[in-house]
């Protein structure tokens, strides 16, 4: 079995901090806020939403299974990259987060 993301998904993993920097440089935010390039790195989802693009930080685990999962892998497989990443992946969890989010797209039987 595999499953389809939506073909909006796009998974970034950064050294640094970029949502933070994303986010310190929108319209609605003063311009004043400092960010520090060593608070360290952040995996993340970037997708096409009802709203626009919708942006959302992952852990190892998670961002590790979609990986697998966009590069065509099998949900077994894709599984097994989600615990090795982080051995706390919820699967359960996961699943119905990005079902409900849409970035699921099918579930395939090949």
């Amino acid at each position: 079995m595999r499953i389809a993301l939506d073909v909006s998904c796009r998974l970034v993993a950064s050294a640094y901090p970029i949502l933070h920097i994303w986010r310190a440089n929108q319209n609605d935010r003063s311009g004043g806020e400092r960010i520090d390039l060593e608070e360290g790195g952040i995996l993340l989802l970037v997708r096409r939403d009802t709203d626009g693009v919708a942006i959302e930080a992952l852990g190892p685990g998670e961002h590790a299974w979609l990986a697998a999962l966009a590069s065509n892998a099998t949900l077994g497989a894709a599984i097994d990259a989600g615990l090795a990443a982080d051995t706390t992946f919820n699967l359960g969890a996961a699943l119905r987060a990005h079902i409900g989010a849409g970035t699921i797209a099918a579930i395939l039987d090949h």
